[in-house]
């Protein structure tokens, strides 16, 4: 037995991550796609998918679980620092030096968004946080989803057709 297998042995067995081909479902949050687009890989970290023309998307999922979970003060006063954090990851985590467009949804939900051409293509990245999620075998502070994607500037009002799509995908996360 080589040293890999002994390590393999001590370190925990994880769960697979429920998802299919139209929805990736983590105790904290649930992603669903529209017909015509499927995910084609999930872990707990991340997930893949494929829309028309076999357009790729990236998902990225975090969730801060070593604080206590904030109160509805806490999280609104922390919203102007978190929104400020998020601009920041477009241009540092993304690579992107659009202005991003932030708001905060109906549902409490910090919205960043930005697009950019780069090239013969258009980058696109929506973060999501939400400050107060409410999965209650978690002590969550804050979780969070990213979604990026890269659109060919050749397909023109198409690109934008799947920007919108893909809009609609993250502003229909469920959230527990």
């Amino acid at each position: 037995m080589g040293f890999l297998d002994a390590l393999k042995k001590l370190l925990p067995k994880e769960e697979p991550l429920p998802w299919d081909a139209q929805s990736v479902c983590l105790p904290f949050l649930t992603v669903r796609l529209p017909a015509g687009w499927r995910f084609t890989q999930a872990t707990w970290r991340s997930a893949r998918a494929l829309g028309p023309g076999e357009q790729p998307v990236e998902f990225y999922f975090t969730a801060d679980t070593e604080n206590r979970p904030m109160t509805p003060r806490d999280a609104e006063s922390a919203r102007p620092e978190i929104l400020r954090l998020m601009g920041g990851l477009v241009k540092h985590d993304a690579g992107l030096n659009a202005t991003p467009a932030q708001s905060v949804l109906p549902n409490g939900v910090l919205w960043t968004e930005a697009n950019e051409v780069k090239g013969a293509e258009r980058w696109f990245v929506v973060y999501l946080a939400n400050l107060q999620p409410r999965a209650a075998e978690f002590k969550m502070r804050m979780a969070q989803i990213c979604m990026r994607t890269r659109v060919p500037v050749s397909v023109g009002a198409l690109g934008d057709e799947r920007l919108e799509t893909l809009r609609g995908v993250m502003r229909s996360v469920e959230w527990a």
